[in-house]
């Protein structure tokens, strides 16, 4: 028969606190493409659906897209960006 308390003989280990997930994309960089506001519907099209996939993937909120999309506008395309959001 055993007399020692129950806390000596199992003493509690420290806790850790959980482990926060790892989100591997968080940490690459991805090089997005720009656009220059070509009169092709094609090329706008194409674009968009890149930015989508992106963003599907960084699972970002709809104003963090927005932002970035704005940020990779270029010449024509920066330009009317400029002129609408007045």
């Amino acid at each position: 028969m055993n007399l020692r308390p129950h806390h000596l003989l199992h003493p509690k280990r420290e806790r850790r606190p959980p482990r926060q997930p790892v989100d591997h994309l968080k940490d690459m960089k991805f090089d997005l493409p720009e656009f220059e506001g070509h009169l092709n519907p094609n090329l706008f099209i194409e674009w968009i659906q890149a930015l989508e996939r992106f963003f599907e993937v960084k699972d970002d909120s709809d104003e963090k897209a927005f932002k970035v999309a704005v940020l990779k506008l270029k010449k024509y395309a920066s330009l009317w960006y400029e002129n609408i959001k007045k």
